[in-house]
């Protein structure tokens, strides 16, 4: 995958998408939740997208430009 001067390969997207869907499941993350994510358009986003779909959950694109006060009171 190739997003500006950023490249990865698929392996490497499945790899660190897995580490993400791990770690969610682990904080207590269970198929059919909600997960927001705010980030800006990166491979990382695209990490995290598939990530929160291996973990079973739905994702909730948050846009980053969004004023303070729209954004829900989430961990990190």
């Amino acid at each position: 995958m190739i997003y500006g001067e950023h490249t990865m390969t698929y392996q490497e997207v499945n790899r660190e998408a897995n580490k993400v869907a791990h770690c969610l499941r682990k904080e207590g993350v269970k198929p059919e939740d909600f997960v927001a994510i705010i980030a800006e358009r990166s491979l990382e986003m695209v990490v995290g997208i598939y990530g929160i779909i291996k973990s079973g959950a739905a994702y909730v694109p948050m846009d980053p430009v969004y004023p303070k006060e729209r954004l829900p009171n989430c961990r990190k």
